[in-house]
């Protein structure tokens, strides 16, 4: 009787290790990660797609198509693998210049590389990525060539938008010049000289620019309908004192008019009050526009 008041605790015990050993997970790696680092990310085109010009922020990565999460660049990432993987990255931006809004770029494709991992060591991956083979780019001015396809107003411009082709103020190569004088110029707007067609229905749309200004300027769309044309101001420039590239989105704009027969893509500036005495100056280059 000695030997069964004792037996039940004793047979509990070991159940209750048997189940305790049976439930615990094995540690990848011991619990020592690798680590995945990418400093920058590449951007290439083709003669039909502009310019290469980026402001690639972030990117999203995928182990195996797992995915690890978003991470801004410059970022090194911990993983619970080792051996021969395969990584998929993604390019991410800030949508329309907003740090809250950053997203993977739809039109860049994803890189991917197979490489090995070990544990407490860095993988370096360099990622080079380039636009979706159809994509398209109903517009793109980029001032290389000898003409500039905005054109100013008749009655709201008295000055051109100009080719600048030397000087401290070039990004890459020439660029597009707007100079207000002070005391000479207070309005000025600059649009497309030809209509383009742009999909609705949900289509992504994108307009990618660089621009580099000391007083804001404005974009927005001339919307062709079957019986009028409507300016529509979409987004404002504040003040870049830099090169700055932006990735706008046009979808819901688009979208929204759905009795559009095309459109034409503007920019503007105005000058009032105390702003009249000042020297401007706007510089844009690198614009498309892009859908899929």
């Amino acid at each position: 009787m000695v030997i069964r008041r004792y037996l039940v605790p004793v047979l509990f015990t070991i159940a209750a290790a048997a189940l305790f050993t049976a439930c615990k997970k094995e540690i990848p790696n011991g619990g020592i990660p690798a680590y995945i680092q990418i400093d920058t990310i590449k951007v290439t085109s083709n003669a039909n797609q502009g310019s290469a010009s980026h402001n690639v922020t972030d990117t999203w990565i995928f182990v195996d198509n797992e995915p690890l999460g978003a991470f801004q660049l410059p970022c090194k990432i911990p993983v619970l693998k080792e051996g021969k993987h395969t990584i998929l990255v993604r390019a991410g931006i800030k949508m329309n210049g907003i740090s809250a809004t950053r997203v993977p770029y739809p039109f860049y494709q994803f890189y991917q590389v197979d490489t090995r991992l070990a544990k407490d060591s860095i993988t370096v991956v360099s990622p080079t990525v380039t636009y979706f083979p159809d994509i398209i780019f109903p517009y793109i001015e980029d001032f290389t060539s000898g003409g500039v396809s905005l054109i100013p107003d008749p009655v709201k411009s008295d000055t051109d938008i100009i080719r600048l082709t030397s000087g401290p103020d070039l990004l890459q190569g020439p660029c597009g010049a707007i100079y207000m004088p002070p005391g000479k110029v207070d309005t000025v707007l600059y649009y497309m000289n030809s209509d383009v067609e742009l999909l609705g229905g949900g289509t992504t749309t994108y307009l990618e620019l660089d621009y580099k200004n000391n007083h804001p300027f404005v974009m927005g769309l001339y919307v062709n309908n079957p019986t009028s044309v409507v300016q529509k101001q979409l987004f404002q420039f504040n003040n870049s004192d830099n090169w700055n590239k932006i990735y706008i989105n046009l979808t819901d704009y688009v979208s929204a008019e759905n009795s559009a027969l095309d459109f034409k893509l503007f920019f503007g500036a105005l000058k009032t009050g105390e702003d009249t005495t000042k020297d401007v100056k706007i510089f844009l280059d690198n614009i498309k526009l892009v859908h899929n």
